[in-house]
């Protein structure tokens, strides 16, 4: 008899505990791990020979633009040897474009002069960029110059409208 009421015992517990309304369990919000980051400090630099923006930039995880706008420079396509420059380290996001400008679309300049005398840092891009032409459209007004061997002083021929 003592079985019987134990198993009844049991089986009126679990019927009990089957009739209760059960806790529905609950989002609980966790922290999420959000990557932070700390940039570093801001150190000056010192151009060697081949260095360009881009290789120093990737050098100390910055971006071209933020070397530019600290150092505050007038043309991120120039630097020269020995200038010292400041450069952010480390930086969350790096600004890789907002300094450079955008590649001319134009055929001709309107009026101006039709020539133009290469001074230190150009080329034909930075020539064309800087008049808003497409640097094919310099070419072609350039026909039998190499743009690889560009001179202080070479005169080139600029396409007016």
């Amino acid at each position: 008899m003592q079985f019987t009421s134990t198993l009844f015992s049991v089986l009126a517990v679990a019927g009990l505990a089957a009739a209760l309304p059960q806790a529905t369990p609950t989002a609980t919000a966790s922290a999420t791990a959000t990557p932070t980051c700390s940039p570093g400090p801001t150190i000056d630099y010192t151009v060697v020979s081949n260095d360009t923006l881009t290789i120093i930039s990737q050098k100390y995880s910055s971006g071209i633009c933020d070397i530019a706008n600290a150092s505050n420079l007038t043309n991120p396509n120039f630097i020269s040897l020995g200038q010292v420059l400041k450069v952010p380290t480390y930086v969350c996001n790096p600004d890789n474009t907002s300094c450079l400008s955008k590649p001319g679309t134009g055929t001709c300049v309107e009026g101006g002069a039709a020539t133009y005398t290469i001074v230190a840092g150009d080329t034909f891009f930075i020539v064309a960029e800087r008049l808003g032409l497409d640097v094919n459209a310099l070419l072609a007004a350039n026909q039998g110059v190499d743009p690889l061997l560009l001179q202080i002083g070479d005169v080139i021929n600029i396409p007016v409208c």
